[in-house]
């Protein structure tokens, strides 16, 4: 995961597992991978909610940019929020992917 990668970037092997392992047994992190991802899509919908208070603008360019990268109108991409569908937990990161120059998509 990027949290071992990290990790494994500025401590030690050992050190560096133990973190990890507070990290998920203390903190609560393992959540973040157990079936369903279920920590992972409440944080997922606070960051939207957040966005959508505090930035409305910047979240609807969001909203408009990945419905067009992925062929979608907005009503789509925003339904998909509504039903909560889990393809959406990967667009942004398949959106900022591609804004990079790497597509997973051939043309």
């Amino acid at each position: 995961s990027s949290y071992a990668a990290v990790l494994l970037l500025h401590l030690a092997e050992e050190d560096a597992f133990w973190v990890l392992a507070t990290l998920l047994d203390v903190c609560g992190l393992a959540r973040l991978f157990e079936d369903g991802f279920p920590l992972l899509h409440h944080c997922y919908d606070c960051w939207e909610a957040l966005l959508r208070k505090r930035m409305p603008r910047l979240a609807a360019h969001i909203d408009g940019a990945l419905g067009t990268f992925l062929g979608l109108d907005g009503c789509d991409y925003a339904a998909m929020r509504r039903e909560a569908d889990p393809t959406r937990f990967a667009l942004p990161g398949l959106y900022a992917t591609a804004q990079r120059g790497i597509t997973p998509f051939h043309r």
